[in-house]
């Protein structure tokens, strides 16, 4: 009979009790590759392919925010990206050219809403209110910029909407309603929206019996106090030229 010295034994019988356990740990299963799998998706960074889509806020502090899962002709969707989107129509206003302006907006039956302000039966003040806001209004279009992003624009004619809403005077403001459901905002550039404010100024003063207002003269007019570094800075008009140019938006009398 064979005799194995014992040494030989002892290579052999170690050798099994190593070789034996490490092939069932490096023996693949079907267990390990589903979990590599799950884990994989759980892989991120900055660097990493991993992306899912942004979760908006819920309950109180939610934004109105369109869901990224809906189409893009949904109607908060399309009032969100289109400046030009008409509000109360719910199609395409009169200004020209389109962008978007982030996923974020104002609700819609807020800019759209009915005025909020009661009458404003004082003759006095009712002027004095309408001088100061044309002042403002204007200088706010003639520093608008010349190049305006989407966001610019959505932020311009939102602008509009709502001061329809909250102007002090409700009988103006439901006159000025009924303008900008005529004549939308134009916020395509500075130009644009001067031109647009100073035309819808003319309509209020034939309204009103007013004499028209020369747009050509709105930076004689409107001055900014920018020190020159604005193309709306210079020299503000004073005696009866200016003060014919500024009416109110209502009327004394309605």
């Amino acid at each position: 009979m064979l005799s194995i010295p014992r040494f030989a034994r002892i290579f052999l019988v170690a050798l099994i009790l190593v070789t034996v356990p490490t092939a069932f740990l490096f023996y693949p299963s079907s267990s390990n590759e589903a979990s590599a799998d799950s884990n994989s998706l759980e892989q991120g960074g900055i660097d990493s392919d991993h992306w899912r889509a942004p979760v908006p806020p819920q309950g109180e502090f939610a934004i109105d925010a369109p869901d990224t899962n809906t189409k893009a002709s949904d109607r908060d969707y399309k009032s969100a990206t289109d400046p030009d989107y008409d509000v109360k129509a719910g199609k395409a206003g009169a200004d020209d050219g389109a962008g978007h302006a982030g996923l974020y907006s104002v609700p819609q039956d807020v800019i759209s809403g009915a005025v909020i302000m009661p009458h404003l039966g004082n003759a006095t003040a009712k002027a004095e209110l309408g001088r100061a806001a044309w002042r403002v209004l204007h200088l706010m279009t003639l520093r608008y910029p010349e190049h305006p992003t989407p966001d610019d624009r959505a932020a311009l004619k939102s602008f509009f909407y709502l001061f329809s809403r909250l102007y002090p005077c409700g009988e103006c403001a439901e006159h000025f309603q009924k303008v900008l459901k005529k004549y939308p905002p134009q916020t395509s550039s500075r130009k644009a929206a001067s031109m647009w404010l100073c035309s819808v100024h003319n309509i209020v003063n034939e309204r009103l019996h007013k004499p028209e207002f020369d747009c050509l003269t709105l930076n004689d007019v409107y001055d900014c106090g920018c020190n020159g570094t604005s193309s709306a800075s210079v020299p503000l008009q004073t005696g009866a030229g200016a003060a014919s140019s500024t009416t109110w938006l209502g009327s004394a009398t309605d």
